[in-house]
């Protein structure tokens, strides 16, 4: 992270990830990144799914004009036959279906169009967006490597494979933010952490500041009412809901 920087600010986005429904986290976030004037918004997958909001959040989403990455839940949500992990528990497949009658097919095609790696240049920086790393070995080129929980500035550039970025903003692991500088191709892997999936009452974000001779980090955690988004999965009676307060909202 570049701490000294001179002259103003010329260009300034905000980077969220794993969203995952939960409508009043994303509220607090995008009323605090209105706030910080940022010129753009991407999300790096993920906005559906776990919360009881799939509908409400993506609309808000699309609304605002956020640029949107493919996640493994938007997959989900597109395919016909509900392709899940084979460790899936019946409670998850069921919380998966509930999803899709939720959102019904009246997103499908702006979903479909989400990609799964969006390269963009700002001031000479190239920058890379992406849910997590494409699984090269996997017949459908939108399938994810399994997660690497290990990620270091030893190994990063290897698991990743990815060539000509500066920077790489991705999500799908909900630790704690992460950030990590690859040793060998000097790449700046950023994940945010999971919006909409924390054990605090706060909503984490970050925001990239370029500057004419370089860029700076800002890490965001961005306080909301988390009782509103627990006490909906009650009211929507959501599936998996005991299993989604203990694992993704720290609820016993």
């Amino acid at each position: 992270m570049i701490k000294e920087l001179e002259g103003m600010i010329i260009y300034k986005i905000a980077v969220m990830t794993d969203v995952h429904a939960n409508l009043p986290a994303i509220i607090s976030v995008l009323e605090d990144i209105k706030k910080e004037k940022c010129h753009r918004i991407y999300h790096v997958g993920d906005a559906i799914g776990i919360g009881a909001f799939p509908k409400e959040t993506l609309e808000v989403m699309l609304r605002e004009k956020i640029i949107m990455i493919m996640g493994n839940h938007e997959k989900y949500y597109l395919s016909k036959e509900l392709k899940l992990p084979a460790n899936t528990t019946q409670g998850e497949i069921d919380h998966h279906k509930w999803v899709k009658r939720e959102l019904d097919t009246k997103y499908t095609k702006v979903v479909s169009e989400f990609p799964v790696l969006l390269k963009e240049q700002l001031n000479g920086l190239n920058i890379g967006f992406m849910h997590y790393v494409p699984d090269p070995k996997a017949k459908d080129s939108s399938d994810f490597k399994e997660v690497k929980i290990d990620l270091n500035e030893k190994n990063i550039d290897l698991f990743f494979k990815m060539d000509g970025y500066d920077i790489i903003f991705y999500g799908h692991q909900h630790h704690p933010l992460f950030e990590c500088y690859g040793e060998k191709k000097g790449i700046h892997y950023i994940n945010p952490s999971a919006l909409g999936c924390q054990v605090g009452n706060f909503a984490n974000y970050c925001i990239l500041e370029i500057y004419e001779n370089g860029y700076n980090i800002v890490h965001k955690k961005i306080a909301y009412d988390k009782h509103k988004a627990i006490e909906a999965l009650d009211v929507r009676n959501v599936p998996a809901k005991e299993y989604i307060k203990k694992v993704f909202y720290g609820v016993d």
